[in-house]
């Protein structure tokens, strides 16, 4: 499997190239003969719908519980505000 990367040419152009992971070299040498340096970020890697690994959706569903109560906390005064009293006799 192969990943894109980035490198930056001494001209200051940005190129992309293909290697599998974990082969990509810090320095290539274009056709043309500029020597381009690789710019260090992670390679672009997305997961198609339903294709998820268990780490990333275990991480968004956190993600979700955490946003889901934050949410009530915002809106509890509002709620609590229009709930009528308990009077007791």
């Amino acid at each position: 499997m192969a990943a894109r990367y980035d490198f930056e040419r001494e001209d200051g152009e940005i190129i992309e190239m293909l290697f599998p992971f974990g082969k990509c070299p810090p320095e290539i040498t274009c056709p043309d003969g500029v020597k381009a340096h690789r710019l260090y970020a992670a390679p672009g890697i997305g997961w198609k719908a339903g294709q998820e690994p268990p780490s990333v959706l275990a991480q968004q569903r956190e993600a979700r519980t955490r946003d889901n109560i934050n949410a009530g906390n915002r809106g509890r005064d509002s709620w609590r505000e229009r709930l009528p009293k308990r009077v007791t006799p």
